[in-house]
C-alpha cells in the first residue's frame, strides 16, 4: 500500500466522525503525521450568537455536565471506572446544534461553547467581550454570578479531584482564577466543585446567558430536546455594586434556587421589621 492510499483510507475512517462531532476542527495523530480537519460556514449576522451581550439580571445556562478533563486524566493513569468513562463518551457525542437554535428562540444574548479553558475561563471571556463603550456614553459593567452547587458534574469527577488527579492543563486554567473575587476563592476554594471550574472540557456543552423571565421556559424545552444536564449555574450582576477594592466574578457555595428562596425569606422578613 503506498502514501496515498493510507492517508486515503485515514481520512475515510475519520469522515463519518468528522461529520457528526460538534467539534469545529480537530487533529489526529497517526504514526509520524498529524491528520487536521477543519469546517468553514456561513451564517446571517442576526442568527450568531457572540461572546458578548451579557444584561443585567439574566440567568447563565449550562447544558452539560462537566468532568471530562480529569476523567480522562484518571483513565490514563488506570484510575477510572468503566461507566464514568461511558457516560463522558455519551454526553461528548451529543451535539450542541439544538441547544444553539433552542437558545436562540429563548432570547439568548451571549453565548459560547465550554472546551479548553474550561467553565471559569470560557465565562472570563464572555464578561471580557461586553461592548466598550462610545464616547460619551456610560455603560453599566457587568460580571457574573456563579452557585456553585448547581454546578453539574460528571460521574466520578468528584472522586477524581477528591483523589488529586487533574489534566495536564489544568494549572494553567487555575491562573484565571485572578478574575475571580477574593472573597469567593477564600469561600469557595475547599469544596470538591471548585477545581472543576477550570477543568478543561473536549466537547463540552454550550454557557449561555438567557433573559430571567424566559429562562424557566428555555430550561424546560432543552430537558425536552435531551439535554439532561441542563442547570441554571448563575446570573448576570452589575460589577459596580460589589465592594471596590474586590471585584470580580462571584462564587457562593449554594445552589441557585435555594440561594434565592432563601433572599426572598430575607427580604420578607426585613419587610416586616420595618413596618
Amino acid at each position: 500500500m503506498n502514501h496515498k492510499q493510507v492517508y486515503t483510507n485515514i481520512f475515510y475512517s475519520f469522515l463519518p466522525v468528522y461529520i457528526s462531532s460538534t467539534t469545529l476542527a480537530f487533529c489526529v495523530r497517526f504514526f509520524d503525521f498529524f491528520i487536521g480537519f477543519a469546517v468553514n460556514g456561513v451564517a446571517k449576522v442576526n442568527h450568531v450568537l457572540r461572546k458578548g451581550g451579557m444584561q443585567k439580571g439574566q440567568k447563565i445556562i449550562i447544558t452539560k455536565s462537566v468532568g471530562t478533563g480529569t476523567l480522562f486524566a484518571a483513565e490514563m493513569k488506570g484510575k477510572a471506572k468503566g461507566p464514568w468513562i461511558a457516560e463522558a463518551i455519551t454526553s461528548m457525542c451529543i451535539s450542541n446544534r439544538k441547544a444553539a437554535l433552542c437558545l436562540r428562540d429563548y432570547g439568548c444574548t451571549s453565548c459560547t461553547d465550554v472546551t479548553g479553558f474550561g467553565v471559569l475561563g470560557h465565562l472570563v471571556e464572555m464578561v471580557n467581550a461586553q461592548e466598550e463603550p462610545e464616547e460619551g456614553e456610560i455603560l453599566e459593567k457587568t460580571t457574573a454570578k456563579l452557585y456553585l452547587g448547581s454546578l453539574p458534574c460528571m460521574l466520578g469527577s468528584i472522586e477524581c479531584i477528591e483523589s488529586g488527579i487533574f489534566s495536564s492543563l489544568q494549572p494553567q486554567n487555575v491562573r484565571l482564577k485572578r478574575a475571580v473575587r477574593t472573597v469567593s476563592q477564600k469561600n469557595c476554594s475547599k469544596s470538591s466543585k471548585y477545581p472543576l471550574l477550570f477543568d478543561p472540557q473536549t466537547a463540552g456543552g454550550l454557557l449561555a446567558t438567557v433573559p430571567s423571565d424566559q429562562v424557566d421556559a428555555c430550561m424546560a424545552a432543552l430537558l425536552a430536546l435531551g439535554y439532561g444536564d441542563t442547570c441554571v449555574v448563575g446570573e448576570i450582576i452589575l460589577e459596580n455594586d460589589q465592594p471596590e477594592n474586590d471585584r470580580g466574578i462571584e462564587i457562593v457555595l449554594g445552589r441557585y434556587g435555594d440561594i434565592e428562596e432563601e433572599e426572598d425569606r430575607n427580604e420578607k422578613v426585613d419587610d416586616k421589621k420595618n413596618r
